[in-house]
C-alpha cells in the first residue's frame, strides 16, 4: 500500500473554507451587543475580573480579589480561566470586553469546526472532514451551549477535544516529534479548560486511544507513544486540576450541590426519547426560551446512511463507526433514569449537574459517523458535482436543523467597561463570587461581607487598600497588591486587624518581622491577624498551598520529561502505519472538497440570513406587547408594581389525591421591575384554605426585576395534591408575593383598583387516591366514630382574634361519621369563650366515607376576641371531648376613643364595620375603626388616592393594623395607612374578602367610602 499523494492546498483556503462553514453560527456573535444567555454575562463579567487579577503580574490568578463583592474568593483555583486568555489578549488588542468575548466565542466555534476537519480527513479524507466540521458546529447541543448557556469554558474544551483526537490519530499512524508534542499540548490545554468535560471526555480520549493503538501496525510502541503522551500531557496540567480536586473542602460547592436538588444529576435524568427531540420553533418576544438539547437528526439520517456502505470502508473505519455508534447509545443510556445507579458510584460524574452534557460527546460521534458516511457517499461519485452535492445537501440540513436555536435576545446593557461593573453586577445578579450558586466561597464565610462597601476603593485604585483605621489604631503607611500588603500601624492597645479579604488557610503574616497567626473573623470569614500595642509593620499575603508547590513542580517535571522524550524520539519512532484508508485514496479530493465545502458555507449563511429577515415558521412571536397568542385567559391580568399575567392552563383539570399536575403560566413585566417578586400558586378549598402550594422566586429560570417588558416568560408549576384530600372541585389562584414588604400585591381589576390578592385561573377536580399518611410522631384522638391526627403543632402563645390552623387527618372507624365537630375555648376555670365548628361534610359529604378512610383536611379557627389567659382548645363531639392545646392568650391594647383633632365621619359597612373618624398627616393616613358584633373571618383593607383625572394615582392593599377578628364591639381601632393625600384629591376606603375577592357593600349602598381631603 502506497501513501495517497494528494494535491497540495494551502492551511489558508481550508482555514476559510471552515470559517465559511461555521458562518451561520457565528452570526449572532457578529452584532457587538451580548446575546441572552444563561451563562454567558457570568463568563463575560469574569474577563474584568480576570484582568484585574493580572495587574500585579499573576499568570494564573488562582484568588482574583474582585470577587464576592471585592474581598475575593479562589475561583480560578477550581474554575479555570484559561478558556478567557483568548478574549483577554483581544481586549488587550483594543476591543472592548463584550466585543472580545463576542469574537472569542466565535473564534472557539472555528476551532471546534477545524479540529473536526481535521479529525475526520486523518480519517476518511477531506469530504469527511467538511460534512464532520458542519455535523458539530450545528450538532443541536453544539449550538446551545454556544449560544443558549454561552458556557464559554465548555464551548472551548469541545472545540480542543476533536483536536486532541486528531493528534492521537497522527501519532499513532506517523509518529513524529511534532506529533508527539501536538498530542501533549492538546491534552493540557483540555484537560484545565471545562472540569466536567475534562471528566466525560477524558473517559473518550481514554477509549479511542486504546481504539487507535490496536488499529496500529505497532501496538506496543503506539501503546507507549500515545499513552506516554497523554500522561506526560495529563502531568502538564496538574499545576490546575491537582489543587482544584485535594482543596474542594476549602470551598462550599458540596454542600451546596447537597443542598440544591436542581442541580443534582440524578434529578434531571429523562426519558431517552428527549434526546431525539425536534427543535422548538424560535420565538423573539419569549425570554429564556426553551430549547431542544438533543441530537440532530440530520446528523443521525447521515450517520444512518454510512452503516451501509460499511462493508466497503476497511475494518478501521467499520470499527470506528461501529464503536462510536455504541457510545452514543451509551451517552444516551446515561442520561436516563436507568443509569441513577451508575451516577451515584462513579467518581467525580456526580458534580455534571445536567446528564445532557454527555450529549456534547455524542454530538462529536456523531460528526465522526456523519464523515464516514459522506466519505462512503462521495466514493460513489463520479463527477465532482455529484461529489459536491453530496456535502452541500447534508450541511444545509444541519444548518436548517439548527436555525431556531440561533435566535437569541439581545442584551445591549451587558458592556463592562471596569472591574467595578464586575462588582455591580455581582450585586445586581446574586451570582456571588461570580459563580451560578456561590459554590466557590471559602467555607469560612458563613455571612456573606457587606456589598458595596468596597466599590468606591475600586472605582479610585487598581490596587485598593484592605485595612482602614479603626478605632483603636490608625494607619500610618500602606503598600497594596492584590493579594499582598506591608501596613504600618500605630495601636492604643492590644488590637485585631482585619483585612478586607477572605480566609484561606494560605494566608501567612509576619509582624515586626515575627510570624504570626491568621485567622477568619466569626460568621464573614476575613483575614484577621493580632498587634500588640504601638507601632507595628504587619506584611501580609497569600502564599501558595503545598499542594500548589507540588502540582507546579509536576507540571515543570512534565516539560521536562517531554524534551527528553523528543531526545530519545529514534527509539520510540517505530514504523509508519497507513494515514489513510486505501479504499478511499482515490476518493480524496482536498481542492473539490474545500470548493463543496465554499459553496454549502455560502448556502449556510444564505440560510442563516433569509432566516432572520424574512417571515417563517421557525421563527415567529407569540407576544406582541398586548396580548399573547393562543392564550386560555379571558384578558391579561394586572398586578400591583408591574407585573401581568397573560395566560394560565391547567395540565389536568381531574386529579387523584396523591398524584400531581401542573400549571404553566405566562408572565411579562408591564414596565420595568425594580423589585424581587414571587408568584404563588394555590390550590384552595372553598373557605380560602390551602391544599398544594408552589412558590418559585425564578419564576421561568429568571429572577422578576430581570424581565423584559416586551417579552414574556413562561413558568411551569408543578402541584402536589397531598394524599388524602377529599374528593371534591378545588380552585387554582395565583397570588404575587413582595418579600420586601412581607404582603401579597394587589390583582387590579380593569379600572385599576385592586380586587384581592387572589387571581382565580382555573378549578380542578380531586378524586379518590392515596389515603393520607399520618406519621408516628402526629398526636392521635378519638372522638366519637372518628379519630383524628393532628399534624402540626398548636402554639404555645396567641393574641386575642388570631387565626390558629389545623392541619388534620380524619380516620373513619365506624359509620357514620359526623358532619362536624365543635371546637370549644375553655379557661382555667372551665368556662367557655365560645365555640366554632370544624366542618367535615364539606367539600367531600361524609355520607360517602367508608370505613378506614383517612382524609386530610384543613382547618381555621380564631381566638375568640375575648379570650384571656391560660386557654385549653377541645374538640367537642355528641359523645366526647378531647383537648387538642393549650396556650397563653394575650389580649392586645384597646383604646374606646377618637384623638379631639380626627375628622369624623361616621360611614358603616354592612357588616358592622364603621369609619368612625379620620386623620391625615403629611404622607399617612390613620382611619378610626369600630365594630358593632364580632367577624369570624379575616378582612383586607384597601386605600385609594384619586387624582384630578379620575384614575387613582395611589393603592395601598394590606391588613388592618390589627385583624378585624380581633376587634370588640365598643372599641376604637386605629389603623395608619402610609400614603399622601394632595389638596383636592379623594381618598377612597374599603374592605376586600380575601378568600372571594369581592368587597364588602356599604350599608348605604356601594363598595367604598369617599374621604375628601380638608
Amino acid at each position: 500500500m502506497s501513501r495517497f499523494q494528494s494535491p497540495r492546498v494551502g492551511a489558508l483556503p481550508v482555514i476559510a473554507a471552515i470559517v465559511l462553514i461555521c458562518g451561520a453560527a457565528i452570526i449572532p456573535f457578529l452584532h457587538g451587543v451580548m446575546p441572552e444567555t444563561a451563562d454567558g454575562t457570568i463568563h463575560l463579567y469574569r474577563l474584568p475580573i480576570l484582568d484585574h487579577a493580572m495587574q500585579d503580574g499573576s499568570l494564573w490568578p488562582r484568588f482574583p480579589v474582585a470577587t464576592v463583592y471585592g474581598y475575593g474568593s479562589p475561583l480560578f483555583n477550581f474554575y479555570s480561566p484559561l478558556s478567557l486568555y483568548p478574549m483577554h489578549a483581544l481586549h488587550l488588542a483594543g476591543l472592548s470586553y463584550t466585543q472580545a468575548w463576542l469574537f472569542g466565542m466565535a473564534f472557539y466555534i472555528v476551532v471546534a469546526g477545524l479540529g473536526m476537519y481535521l479529525l475526520m480527513t486523518a480519517w476518511a479524507g477531506s469530504f469527511a472532514g467538511v460534512v464532520a466540521a458542519a455535523a458539530y458546529v450545528y450538532a443541536p447541543y453544539f449550538v446551545y451551549d454556544a449560544l443558549w448557556r454561552g458556557t464559554t469554558s465548555e464551548t472551548a474544551a469541545l472545540a480542543i477535544l476533536p483536536w486532541v483526537l486528531w493528534a492521537i490519530k497522527l501519532l499513532a499512524d506517523a509518529p513524529s516529534r511534532q506529533s508527539f508534542v501536538a498530542v501533549v499540548l492538546s491534552t493540557a490545554l483540555f484537560m484545565p479548560m471545562h472540569n466536567i468535560t475534562t471528566v466525560l471526555g477524558g473517559a473518550l480520549i481514554g477509549g479511542y486511544g486504546l481504539f487507535v493503538v490496536a488499529a496500529s501496525r505497532s501496538r506496543r510502541l503506539a501503546l507507549i507513544r500515545v499513552f506516554g503522551a497523554l500522561m506526560l500531557g495529563l502531568l502538564l496540567a496538574a499545576f490546575y486540576w491537582y489543587p482544584a480536586i485535594r482543596e474542594t473542602p476549602n470551598i462550599k460547592i458540596d454542600a451546596i450541590t447537597s443542598a440544591l436538588p436542581d442541580i443534582d444529576v440524578t434529578r434531571n435524568l429523562r426519558s431517552a426519547w428527549e434526546s431525539f427531540a425536534v427543535p422548538v420553533p424560535a420565538d423573539p418576544s419569549r425570554q429564556q426560551a426553551l430549547a431542544a438539547v438533543a441530537l440532530g437528526w440530520p446528523q443521525l439520517l447521515m450517520a444512518a446512511l454510512g452503516i451501509f456502505g460499511l462493508r466497503r470502508m476497511g475494518a478501521r473505519i467499520a470499527w470506528l463507526a461501529i464503536l462510536s455508534a455504541a457510545a452514543i447509545a451509551g451517552t444516551v443510556f446515561m442520561t436516563t433514569p436507568a443509569s441513577e445507579a451508575l451516577w451515584r458510584v462513579l467518581p467525580l460524574i456526580g458534580y455534571t449537574q445536567y446528564p445532557t452534557r454527555l450529549l456534547g460527546l455524542a454530538s462529536l460521534l456523531l460528526g465522526v459517523m456523519a464523515g464516514i458516511s459522506a466519505a462512503a457517499i462521495t466514493s460513489h461519485a463520479v463527477r465532482w458535482n455529484g461529489k459536491v452535492v453530496a456535502v452541500v445537501i447534508p450541511v444545509a440540513a444541519m444548518v436548517l436543523w439548527a436555525l431556531p436555536m440561533t435566535t437569541r435576545t439581545p442584551l445591549p446593557e451587558h458592556q463592562p467597561k471596569s472591574v467595578v461593573d464586575a462588582l455591580d453586577f455581582e450585586v445586581n445578579s446574586g451570582f456571588v463570587g461570580s459563580s451560578s450558586f456561590g459554590e466557590y466561597v471559602p467555607v469560612w464565610t458563613a455571612e456573606f461581607p457587606d456589598q458595596g462597601a468596597l466599590r468606591d476603593r475600586y472605582a479610585a485604585d487598581t490596587f485598593i487598600s484592605r485595612l482602614t483605621d479603626g478605632d483603636t489604631y490608625h494607619v500610618e503607611a500602606a503598600e497594596w497588591r492584590n493579594t499582598w500588603g506591608r501596613v504600618t500601624v500605630e495601636a492604643e492597645r492590644p488590637t485585631t486587624l482585619t483585612f478586607d479579604w477572605l480566609y484561606l488557610p494560605y494566608w501567612q503574616a509576619t509582624v515586626n518581622g515575627e510570624s504570626a497567626d491568621v485567622r477568619p473573623s466569626p460568621e464573614v470569614g476575613l483575614v484577621q491577624v493580632d498587634i500588640e500595642a504601638g507601632r507595628s509593620t504587619v506584611e501580609i499575603g497569600l502564599m501558595p498551598s503545598r499542594t500548589q508547590v507540588i502540582a507546579t513542580i509536576a507540571s515543570a517535571a512534565a516539560i521536562l520529561a517531554t524534551v527528553g522524550v523528543l531526545g530519545l524520539w529514534p527509539i520510540l519512532r517505530g514504523r509508519r502505519a497507513v494515514v489513510y484508508v486505501t479504499r478511499f485514496e482515490a476518493a480524496r479530493d482536498v481542492q473539490r472538497a474545500v470548493a463543496a465545502a465554499v459553496i454549502a458555507g455560502i448556502l449556510g449563511i444564505g440560510i442563516k440570513l433569509a432566516y432572520d429577515l424574512l417571515p417563517n415558521p421557525l421563527r415567529s412571536s407569540r407576544y406582541d406587547g398586548r396580548v399573547l397568542a393562543d392564550a386560555h385567559l379571558g384578558r391579561p391580568v394586572e398586578f400591583a408594581d408591574g407585573l401581568r399575567l397573560l395566560d394560565a392552563q391547567l395540565a389536568d383539570t381531574s386529579v387523584p389525591a396523591g398524584a400531581s399536575t401542573s400549571l404553566t403560566l405566562a408572565w411579562t413585566a408591564a414596565d420595568a421591575v425594580t423589585p424581587k417578586l414571587i408568584p404563588v400558586v394555590r390550590v384552595m378549598d372553598s373557605a380560602g384554605r390551602d391544599i398544594a402550594r408552589s412558590s418559585d422566586d425564578r419564576p421561568g429560570g429568571l429572577e422578576t426585576q430581570h424581565w423584559r417588558p416586551e417579552q414574556y416568560v413562561i413558568q411551569q408549576v408543578a402541584l402536589m395534591v397531598p394524599g388524602g384530600t377529599p374528593p371534591g372541585r378545588y380552585t387554582v389562584g395565583v397570588e404575587v408575593y413582595d418579600p420586601a414588604s412581607g404582603r401579597a400585591l394587589d390583582v387590579l381589576d380593569v379600572a385599576g383598583a385592586p380586587a384581592g390578592v387572589t387571581m382565580t385561573v382555573g378549578e380542578v377536580e380531586v378524586t379518590r387516591g392515596e389515603s393520607a399518611p399520618v406519621p408516628e410522631s402526629a398526636g392521635v384522638y378519638d372522638l366519637d366514630t372518628v379519630s383524628v391526627a393532628i399534624l402540626n403543632d398548636m402554639p404555645e402563645t396567641a393574641t386575642s382574634g388570631d387565626t390558629i390552623v389545623i392541619d388534620a387527618v380524619w380516620t373513619v372507624n365506624v359509620l357514620p361519621a359526623p358532619p362536624a365537630i365543635r371546637v370549644e375555648w375553655r379557661a382555667e376555670s372551665g368556662d367557655s369563650f365560645g365555640d366554632s365548628t370544624l366542618t367535615l361534610d364539606h367539600p367531600f359529604p361524609v355520607t360517602q366515607w367508608r370505613i378506614g378512610d383517612r382524609w386530610r383536611l384543613t382547618h381555621s379557627i380564631v381566638v375568640p376576641p375575648h379570650a384571656v389567659g391560660r386557654v385549653s382548645v377541645m374538640l367537642v363531639g355528641e359523645r366526647s371531648s378531647v383537648e387538642i392545646g393549650t396556650l397563653q392568650v394575650s389580649a392586645p391594647t384597646r383604646v374606646h376613643s377618637m384623638p379631639p383633632d380626627a375628622i369624623s365621619d361616621g360611614v358603616e359597612w354592612a357588616n358592622g364595620i364603621a369609619l368612625e373618624g379620620y386623620q391625615v398627616s403629611g404622607g399617612a393616613v390613620t382611619f378610626y375603626w369600630s365594630n358593632s358584633g364580632i367577624l369570624r373571618s379575616g378582612l383586607r383593607r384597601f386605600a385609594q388616592v384619586i387624582g384630578e383625572s379620575g384614575v387613582p394615582r395611589v393603592i395601598v392593599d394590606g391588613s388592618p393594623a390589627r385583624a378585624v377578628t380581633s376587634w370588640l364591639p365598643g372599641e376604637i381601632v386605629p389603623d395608619t395607612v402610609e400614603l399622601e393625600v394632595q389638596a383636592g384629591e379623594e381618598l377612597r376606603v374599603g374592605w376586600v374578602d380575601p378568600i372571594t375577592g369581592n368587597r364588602v357593600e356599604l350599608a348605604a349602598g356601594g363598595d367604598f367610602a369617599a374621604v375628601t381631603r380638608h
